[in-house]
């Protein structure tokens, strides 16, 4: 599949009949239902094994930046990909539409990727469908995966105070873009420097996430938690779904002995 001529699992089926194909890989031809049901098959373990020696090989980047994050920063996010299912569906995926219509394939796989930022390189995937509900859910999946000494950078898919309060008790950190219609219990105003302020920020305030006076019994955040408000650019959505920027970035985190800025 690496030969740019190869593109299709069609494609690679019509490669095995080749005679010099066959004797090279000891193999004869492959029938492309076989092919199709290998996908669910082959077992994946010895790639994880690969893919991990690989990864200590790659140099790290120069970190002097973030020498006051005492944590791997490392970027999470959950994104929707069609490709494997381009192979999947040419044997057991149905599409919707009847007849003679092609429609969308019933499914996709939803790729949560955590990437050390500094290393440049994928640390974990886990593929889930691409609906996330349930155990498959954005949250839920970091959730089961968190680690030590980790500084988790997400979007706003992932405010939660369950999993901001997980992430603390395990010893990591987290840097989460906070929804806009927040409004956290404030506690204290932190001060701002020169720094802070030519780097746009308006505000670094020490709060309570989760702190509602009508309901009692929202949970709340049970450690320190920073609330920091950035000026930035307003553009509108760049998907179909969400609300326009405003024109501030609200972040929230429990890395309490770094600048704002």
């Amino acid at each position: 599949m690496f030969n740019p001529v190869v593109d299709s699992l069609r494609g690679l089926q019509q490669v095995s009949t080749l005679k010099q194909i066959q004797k090279k890989l000891g193999v004869g031809r492959a029938s492309l239902g076989s092919l199709s049901e290998s996908v669910s098959i082959f077992d994946p373990e010895p790639l994880k094994a690969i893919a991990a020696s690989l990864a200590t090989q790659i140099p790290k980047a120069d970190p002097s930046k973030f020498d006051a994050f005492a944590h791997q920063l490392t970027a999470v996010d959950g994104s929707v990909f069609k490709t494997a299912v381009r192979v999947a569906s040419l044997s057991w995926l149905p599409s919707k539409g009847g007849g003679t219509s092609v429609g969308k394939a019933v499914d996709g796989y939803r790729m949560h990727t955590h990437f050390e930022i500094l290393r440049g390189i994928p640390e974990r995937v886990d593929a889930t469908p691409a609906k996330p509900k349930g155990k498959d859910d954005e949250k839920t999946v970091l959730s089961n995966a968190l680690q030590p000494d980790r500084c988790y950078v997400t979007d706003r898919g992932y405010a939660k105070f369950e999993l901001f309060n997980q992430i603390n008790a395990i010893g990591s950190s987290y840097i989460c873009r906070a929804r806009d219609n927040s409004k956290p219990k404030l506690l204290q105003e932190r001060p701002l420097t020169e720094d802070d302020q030519s780097a746009g920020v308006i505000s670094d305030t020490e709060v309570v996430l989760g702190a509602s006076a009508s309901n009692h019994k929202t949970q709340t955040s049970d450690h320190r938690v920073r609330f920091i408000v950035i000026q930035v650019p307003p553009h509108a959505r760049t998907g179909s779904k969400g609300s326009n920027c405003d024109g501030y970035l609200r972040l929230v985190t429990n890395v309490m002995d770094v600048p704002a800025e």
